[in-house]
């Protein structure tokens, strides 16, 4: 009993102990800061992820107040080998735009993610643990003032912690979340958990606005006015993203594949393969006055985009929106294999749109995939989908006037 009284005693002074330096620490950060920046928390994650947060900060409206997010702490999962890369490039973008004056720093720091893709859940309580502790650490370095988040399952603990120390009165950091292009009527799990907590709850498309009465909805806007331009000839781009996608290669790897796109005018083939362990052999064959280009993961694929006449994409929300904003007639093909797949519902939602056009590799259909978007591609003409506005100010405009007004 005594022993029992000892630990519990030990305990609360541990406790009342940390909690008064953490107070100290962030009372400390209260006067010394000034009232002209933001110390802003912003979580990358793996593929469309970081590609929808870094298109809201390249924004117009965002760039123009860019400063006042300053400085900035990039948070990328452990293993992700894209979303470092992509950050420090934006950085570097923004300085020699203009967008940023004098010595504006920034940050990035790995963590552990909360659970890995597969990993048994007798071992996840432990991964949580480890990047609750990670994401503390980080926190209490860098104290930011707010969360910028869209989805990742990163973004949890920080948000997490940011509640807690509302919770215990030692400091308010406002959680500003913009749920996916991806999810159409389903939140994400990251949604699910935030969706009561976050300070301002942002959604694309209005079904999910509709399911979710707390949301804001700034989302897809599609210009009926102006139609995609269809080129046949040049260059046709096939992209799997950042993760991997053997179906769709093995089923384009083919000679005649090639040969159809010579028949129908274009003159070069750029296929990113991505992560996966199928490397496509057959449409390397030489054929006279036809190109083709086979490229891994690269940290951007602008220049792809904007060369490319014909997109044929996996329908993950990052290259989804990089062809549609590119004003590029575009062929979605979903994933189907990947965890927590929003990519079937998208594809459809945006054919219904006539957004682009969407084919499914397991289909009922007797005809082989080959043949169906040799088909598609051929009466790509007979109704060209429409443009889509990019609705990035919008969401970035959310971010900085609720910011500003609580600043």
């Amino acid at each position: 009993m005594e022993w029992t009284m000892i630990i519990m005693f030990i305990l609360l002074m541990v406790t009342s102990g940390l909690y008064k330096a953490v107070s100290i620490l962030f009372q400390r950060d209260e006067r010394k800061r000034g009232k002209e920046n933001v110390h802003s928390l912003i979580v990358l994650g793996s593929g469309g992820h970081t590609s929808e947060m870094l298109r809201i900060l390249s924004s117009k409206s965002m760039q123009r107040n860019l400063k006042l997010f300053s400085p900035r702490i990039y948070i990328v999962a452990e293993g992700d080998k894209i979303s470092k890369p992509k950050a420090e490039s934006f950085e570097m973008e923004c300085r020699k735009s203009g967008s940023l004056e004098g010595k504006q720093r920034f940050s990035i720091e790995i963590v552990p993610r909360s659970r890995e893709v597969g990993q048994s859940w007798i071992l996840t309580p432990f991964s949580i643990v480890k990047g609750l502790l990670a994401s503390f650490l980080i926190m209490m370095r860098y104290r930011p003032d707010v969360i910028l988040c869209n989805g990742p399952g990163t973004c949890v603990p920080f948000c997490f912690l940011a509640l807690l120390l509302r919770i215990i009165r030692i400091k308010r950091i406002p959680i500003i979340y913009a749920e996916s292009f991806a999810c159409v009527e389903h939140l994400s799990l990251s949604g699910k958990i935030l969706y009561r907590f976050a300070d301002q709850f942002i959604v694309q498309w209005e079904e999910l606005n509709a399911r979710y009465p707390l949301s804001r909805y700034i989302g897809v806007e599609i210009d009926s006015t102006r139609k995609v331009e269809v080129k046949k000839n040049g260059t046709v781009l096939v992209t799997v993203g950042s993760y991997y996608f053997d179906d769709l290669l093995r089923e384009l790897d083919s000679k005649l594949f090639l040969e159809n796109l010579k028949r129908l005018g274009y003159s070069k083939l750029i296929i990113q393969i991505g992560k996966g362990k199928f490397f496509p052999k057959e449409i390397q064959s030489q054929i006279t006055d036809f190109q083709v280009q086979v490229i891994t993961t690269k940290d951007s694929l602008r220049e792809e985009f904007e060369e490319a006449n014909l997109v044929i994409s996996h329908a993950g929300a990052g290259s989804i929106l990089d062809s549609l904003l590119s004003g590029k007639p575009t062929i979605a093909v979903p994933n189907e294999e990947l965890m927590n797949n929003h990519q079937v519902q998208l594809a459809q939602t945006l054919a219904n749109k006539n957004l682009l056009r969407t084919l499914q590799i397991n289909d009922t259909n007797k005809k082989s995939f080959l043949d169906r978007i040799i088909e598609v591609i051929e009466h790509l003409n007979d109704n060209p989908p429409y443009c889509l506005i990019d609705s990035s100010n919008q969401i970035a405009d959310r971010f900085y006037s609720y910011v500003k007004r609580l600043h």
